[in-house]
């Protein structure tokens, strides 16, 4: 999948929400949360979608 190549790419382990694109989804290893759809980080280690 094109999502789990780009986060290898970034360094960083995916996770398994992150890759279906779910609003939302809780940071890891200190990284802030995405939207998997749209590549946004959010303003919160822990919110993906504020």
């Amino acid at each position: 999948e094109e999502d789990t190549e780009l986060a290898e790419q970034d360094g960083r382990e995916p996770c398994a929400r992150w890759m279906r694109g779910v609003p939302g989804t809780p940071g890891f290893d200190g990284i802030p949360g995405r939207d998997g759809r749209e590549g946004r980080e959010g303003e919160k280690g822990d919110i993906g979608d504020p």
